[in-house]
């Protein structure tokens, strides 16, 4: 953020209509003077525009928001069998992400198109899991990850370099 003028004076940067989540702080940071300022409802900033080319263009100042209090994340539970495999093409090692929305007997099965499998996992019980299978035995085509709890089964399909 900055200020591109041709007049060498005094700027004013005024805040209103300051809404925060809770637990979260907004400060402008002036580069040229390496100031830290709290932007909240009512505050002003005042800066001065000289013939030093530092205190013009557009990367004087930045806007940065810091946590005041700690952030607590509570993971959920997905509602139903969620897969993820990637990356799509893959070289060298497949990634496969799954999560249940409870502690399940978890099976990852992957066929070439013919049906063969080529991998076999029994991830045994869990509720989310992440799994790298090499991929470099495996011949260029397509490929289809069955990833089963007992009571869904997801399919996803990944190519092979």
């Amino acid at each position: 953020m900055g200020l591109k003028t041709n007049q060498q004076r005094t700027f004013t940067v005024k805040a209103s209509e300051v809404n925060l989540p809770a637990g979260s702080a907004l400060y402008l940071h002036d580069k040229y003077t390496n100031s830290w300022q709290a932007i909240a409802n009512g505050m002003s900033y005042n800066f001065s525009v000289t013939a030093d080319t530092a205190s013009q263009g557009n990367n004087r100042f930045e806007v940065a928001m810091k946590a005041t209090a700690p952030v607590v994340v509570t993971p959920v539970a997905p509602a139903q069998l969620t897969v993820e495999a990637g990356p799509s093409p893959v070289q060298s090692t497949l990634t496969i992400h799954y999560a249940s929305p409870e502690a399940m007997q978890t099976t990852i099965r992957i066929t070439d198109m013919s049906g063969k499998t080529v991998t076999s996992i029994n991830a045994g019980k869990v509720q989310s899991g992440v799994q790298q299978v090499a991929t470099n035995t495996w011949n260029s085509g397509v490929y289809v990850i069955q990833v089963s709890n007992g009571k869904e089964t997801v399919t996803k399909k990944v190519v092979k370099k």
